[in-house]
This record gives structure tokens, sequence and C-alpha cells, in this order.
């Protein structure tokens, strides 16, 4: 074959390699590339995707192939030209291995078009509920110019979102999800699209003295289009009415007919006080950081927003709901969080025994109370009242797994996910009903990919170190107990009991026997979790002392007692008479 010779002369100063890349034509065609690419690409994200509702992935694919594309000719224009005799053809070789990388790649993103969501389970997505309508409330914007002001723009989006989840034939995205998009410049159209919902509002607030301006847009996920908007510039003692306005528009600009009660839930008002609402708005900012100091700030909100109004059946359910969350993150000693639970539940249901939030507070109270049976009827009642109330579907869910009804809780969390895809904390629990089915890969995969959305989110990394506990993997165990250590930024007595489990099974007897000595000095000052020093007396053969703490446990309706029938830390004394007279007395038996 005639090849014909480079005509070109070199220019002054031009290396071998450069006038290559020259007399080859490379840098013109990769220059053709970028501009076209781009323009594809452009067309891909904003046509397909966003327009079209294609997948995410569709871009994955455009710039996979077009990648491979320029490659390709890179390699037949380097190598063109080439008149040395050569027993190995470079350019077929090196061309292959980049279609075959490309091809691998393309098929793992359109897997990624069919599998999307899969991940989120550990398993199988759940198949999509069958709703009419969807809609997903954004965070509204503080154009206040005062950080002081974001609890209110975010109660505002938050007392949307629960008027509008009465609506039965209306998905709502639970305030987890949405709240997963504040501050992010994202087309509105795609978080639709991620959110799976047909409409999306958005709006912000400005607040001053005694002046308030809120707007609000319905838009159309489909095209992008407005379907409604509005603005109001009225006082803050107009935000009730304000509120309904918009609940009410956003009904009838999706077709939507209020039946029965249904538009009377819509527009039902806590409380008429607005200094009790205000009040409220901010202890749901500082309990929604599911803290140990979030905790204790809105508790006295809480209280607050009662003296306010000693009628607001909400701001009783809602408080009595911190108190039995409050001992998990060690805010306050389970016995006297137990009882002012009770207390402020039972006061919110004399007062509203219609309130989704007060069966759900009813719930928690019955559980610490064993009555398992009470405790579902008010779960049921609670999603009776509100089938969009995704935190019910997710505590049901847990409460199902004590009981050790594994495929139910799936099921339950699965619901809670489908309702609220961004809720880290369903995610994790899903992940420790694994956990606790002896799923331990399973639980790992699922624990490790709510860590790479957030590798802070509070004891994530402790449910971890249970699971590489039971795989044998007691290295990482430590390695992930000192991580959630460093997350909680606070000595958690707890996490020092997990600390001397590891360091047992790590065949660190004394060091573990250690810390058992000096946490049972520390209990006679402070209080700690009775039944972490159960689990940890039962890993250092101490068994009649592991009784002693779990009475104490049970007699304080500890927070994490529910778990003993299902907790493999306790394996080692399942078949002591002592522990199924325990489980009988909690009702797990």
């Amino acid at each position: 074959m005639h090849v014909q010779k480079p005509s070109s002369t070199p220019r002054a100063g031009e290396g071998a390699f450069m006038r290559k890349l020259r007399e080859r034509k490379i840098l013109h065609v990769a220059a053709a590339y970028v501009g076209s690419g781009f323009l594809l690409i452009e067309f891909a994200h904003h046509i397909l995707v966003n327009h079209y509702g294609f997948p995410h992935q569709t871009v994955d694919v455009v710039i996979i192939s077009l990648s491979a594309a320029l490659f390709t000719q890179g390699i037949l224009r380097w190598f063109r030209g080439t008149t040395s005799p050569r027993k190995i053809k470079w350019e077929y070789l090196l061309i292959g291995i980049v279609l075959m990388t490309a091809v691998v790649l393309n098929v793992q993103a359109i897997r990624g078009m069919f599998a999307h969501g899969k991940e989120a389970y550990g398993e199988e997505a759940p198949a999509p509920r069958t709703w009419e309508n969807s809609i997903a409330v954004l965070p509204f914007q503080n154009l206040s110019g005062d950080e002081g002001q974001e609890y209110f723009s975010d109660g505002l989006t938050e007392e949307l979102i629960n008027a509008l989840a009465n609506i039965e034939d209306l998905r709502v995205v639970a305030r987890t999800s949405v709240f997963a998009f504040k501050g992010k410049n994202k087309d509105v159209r795609e978080i639709g699209r991620e959110l799976n919902v047909g409409a999306v509002l958005e709006g912000s607030v400005r607040r001053s003295g005694d002046q308030l301006r809120i707007t609000a847009q319905l838009i159309d996920v489909a095209d992008g289009f407005h379907i409604w908007s509005a603005r109001w510039d009225r006082t803050p003692y107009d935000v009730f009415a304000i509120q309904d306005e918009i609940s009410l528009a956003i009904a009838d600009q999706l077709k939507i007919d209020l039946l029965g009660d249904e538009r009377s839930r819509v527009v039902k008002r806590a409380t008429e006080s607005h200094a009790a609402m205000d009040f409220l708005r901010q202890a749901r900012f500082y309990a929604n950081q599911q803290t140990s100091q979030g905790f204790t700030r809105a508790i006295g909100l809480f209280k607050q927003a009662i003296a306010e109004d000693p009628n607001f059946a909400l701001a009783y359910a809602e408080l009595s709901d911190a108190y039995s969350l409050a001992p998990a993150s060690g805010a306050i000693a389970a016995p006297v969080a137990t009882a002012l639970a009770k207390e402020h539940a039972l006061r919110a249901f004399q007062l509203d025994d219609q309130l989704e939030e007060t069966h759900l507070a009813m719930a928690n109270v019955k559980v610490s109370e064993y009555a398992w049976d009470e405790a579902l009827w008010h779960f049921r009642k609670a999603l009776e009242l509100n089938p969009n109330y995704s935190r019910a579907y997710q505590i049901l869910g847990y409460n199902l797994m004590c009981l050790g009804r594994m495929e139910e809780a799936k099921a339950e969390l699965r619901t809670a996910i489908d309702l609220d895809p961004y809720s880290l904390n369903t995610r994790r629990n899903l992940g420790r009903v694994f956990y606790f089915a002896g799923d331990y890969d399973r639980a790992a995969e699922i624990l490790n990919r709510v860590l790479d959305s957030n590798p802070a989110f509070s004891f994530t990394h402790m449910s971890l170190a249970l699971v590489y506990l039971e795989q044998g993997r007691n290295a990482d165990a430590m390695e992930a107990v000192e991580k959630e250590k460093s997350v909680q930024k606070t000595w958690v007595p707890m996490l020092e009991c997990l600390t001397g489990i590891v360091l047992h099974r790590m065949g660190k007897s004394r060091e573990a026997r250690q810390i058992f000595d000096d946490m049972t000095g520390r209990s006679l000052e402070t209080y700690l979790s009775r039944y972490w020093m159960a689990a940890l007396a039962v890993s250092i053969g101490e068994v009649d002392e592991a009784f002693t703490w779990l009475d104490k446990a049970f007699r304080d309706q500890a927070f994490w007692i529910r778990e003993l029938n299902v907790d493999p830390l306790f394996t080692g004394v399942r078949d002591d008479p002592r522990f199924g007279a325990l489980i009988a007395k909690l009702g797990l038996d």
C-alpha cells in the first residue's frame, strides 16, 4: 500500500509530538468534537431530560459515547501514516479497549435508568403507589435578610405540607425530602422529577416588623409552566388566612374535589394564637435537628407555646413526641422523659382525638408501657387520619421490627421512603431492620449508602459498628465507633459501652472490663443507659450483673429495651430463664 508522506515542513521550535498532532489534524478534530459535543450535551440535558423527562443517565450515555468516539478518532489519526513494519497494530488494541470501556460504562448508566431508587431500599424498590395528583412544597425562601427569621419561612413550608397532606387523593412529599433541596440552585422541573411529583409549589417570605410579603407559584413539572401564582402583602397576623388560601387554591388548580371533612381538615387551625404558633415553629426548627441540644431547646419552646395557649393540642402532642425521642440522644433520662411524654400525650388526646400527631404521641406512650396492641391501634389511626404521614409509617416500621415482624417492618419503612425518599433516618432504620433480621451484608450496604449521603448522620456509624461486629470485622467496628464519637462531639455513655463490647471481641478483655468498672462507678453519679450496661455485662461474661441492669432498664421503661428480643448482643443469654421471663413482661413473646 502506498502511503503519502506528510507534505508539511516542521515549524521553528516545534517538537515531534506537536508536529504529529498538527500533521494528523488531531487538534482540529478534538476542537470539532468539543464544540459539537457541548451542543449535544446541552440538548440531552435541557431538551431530553428536562423537557421530555428522559432519565438523568441519558446525559451520561451521551458524554461516554462522545468521549469514546473522540478517543477512537484520535487513535486512528495518530497511527495513520506510519510506514515502519509493526508486529502489533496498536491502534486496533487501543480502540478495542476504548470501545469496551465505553460499552461497560454505558451499560451501567442504562441499568441505572431502570434500577433508579433500588439503592435506597437495599433490595427491590417498592411498587409505586397510584396517586392521581402529587406535589412537593419546596422550602419557602427567607428574603427578610435576617437569619433569625429562617424558622418562620421553614415553619410556613411545614404547615402547608401538613395541611395538604390531609387531602386523600394528593401525594405530598414529606418535609425531610423537600428540605434536602433547601438552598440548592436546581431547576424546579428536575427537582419535581427526582421527587416523582406532577407539581411543585415554591415561594418566598419577606418579614419586616409588622409587614409580611408572601409569594407562591405552582409549577407543572412536565413543562415548567406556572399553573398558578399569587402574592400577599399583609401583616404577620394574616398568615393563617394566607395558608388557607394557598392550600385551597392548590386543590382547585389540581382539580381535586375535597370530599367529606377534607376541606375542614385542610383549613383547620391548630390554634388562634399567633404567638403560640410562632413558638411552635421555633420548637420544630430545633426538634428537627435530632440532637441532644436541639431537643433541649425544642422542649423549652413547646412549653412557651402551651403557655400562650393552654388548649393547644398540637403543641402538647409534639412536646410529648420530643420527650419520647430525647432519651435516645441522651438529652434527658428515660424515666423522667417517659412520664412527661405520657402526661402531655394524654392532655393532647383529651383536647383533640382527631389529630394524627395526637395518636402518634399516644402510640409512643403505649410502646413505652409495652401495650403493643394499643400502640398499633394508635399508629393505624394516625395513618387513617393522614395517609401521607411518613413519620408514622417510619416509627410503626421500627416498632414492628422490635416485635420481630421483619417483613411488615420493611413494608412500612418502604412506604415511608416512598413518601419521603430523602429521609436518612428512615433509610438508617431500614438498614437496622436487615441487621436485626440477620442479613448483615444488606444492612452494611444500606447504612454505607446513608453515610455516602451524609457522613455525619447521627448514630449511623454506631449502627454500622454493630453490623461489623456480627460479621467478625472487629477492627472496622472499632473504627466506626470512633467515627460516631467524632460525630456526637460529646461523651455518650452507650458509645462507651459499645467500645467495651468491641474491645472484648478483639481479645482485649482487661480493657473491656475496665470500661465496665468505670461505667459502673459513674452510674452512681449520673444516669447511664441501663440497657447498654447490660449488653456490655453480657459481653464480658457478667451474666448476673447483666440481668440486674436489664431489670433496671425495664423498671425505667428504657428506650432501647424494646429491641431486646431481636438484639444479637444478647444471644448468649437467650437460654437463661430470666431472659424468657423478661421478654414475657415486655410483651415481646
